[in-house]
């Protein structure tokens, strides 16, 4: 889009677009602060993700793979929250079968997510 687009004011576009990102990758920043949050029979006490919801996980870590491979300009931004992310710290102190299986699914996307990377860029 041209910068001078008559119609368009583009940092207004661009600060929604940053936010829309940033609410995108809060699901990684709050499963991570959120860990703590659960015991044997609690639930999380905010209303924000919950934490053992691998698909949630596991579907925007795929579609932001397209947003580094395209835009630049914010692939480091998504790195740096991606790196940070540690799926066997997000299931919490007891540990159920199918918090295995979700942490192991979290994983293997992610290892995949970064190999992918380490093999067009690196």
């Amino acid at each position: 889009m041209p910068r001078d687009h008559p119609l368009i004011v583009t940092s207004i576009l661009e600060a929604e677009t940053l936010g829309l990102l940033d609410r995108l990758l809060s699901v990684y920043q709050e499963a991570t602060r959120y860990a703590h949050c659960f015991s044997k029979n609690a639930q999380p006490t905010t209303d924000s993700l919950p934490i053992s919801d691998a698909l949630i996980v596991t579907a925007t870590m795929n579609s932001i793979a397209l947003l580094v491979r395209t835009r630049p300009s914010i692939s480091q931004r998504i790195l740096n929250v991606i790196l940070n992310f540690n799926p066997f710290r997000v299931i919490g102190s007891t540990v159920t079968p199918r918090d295995k299986v979700n942490a192991k699914s979290m994983d293997k996307t992610l290892r995949a997510f970064l190999f992918n990377l380490l093999k067009r860029y690196g």
